[in-house]
């Protein structure tokens, strides 16, 4: 078991060697990385989050799911 996101210093290539996934298509998860930046720019009033954090977000959701995609091709 384990967090995939986390705030620990984990290296989550190594968390990765402990999961199957060769039974899932991460096509669509690129997707999400979009509709979530939008969501934030969309309710940054209400947030109060920085275009700075906002991007931050979205860079961190995108380096996982690429993270998933190459895992699943190795």
């Amino acid at each position: 078991k384990c967090k995939f996101f986390s705030n620990t210093n984990n290296d989550i290539s190594k968390l990765l060697e402990f999961i199957d996934l060769s039974n899932y298509d991460f096509d669509k998860l690129y997707e999400i990385g979009k509709i979530f930046k939008q969501k934030l720019l969309k309710f940054k009033q209400f947030t109060d989050m920085s275009d700075e954090r906002i991007e931050k977000l979205y860079n961190g959701l995108e380096y996982r799911i690429k993270l998933l995609a190459s895992k699943k091709k190795s």
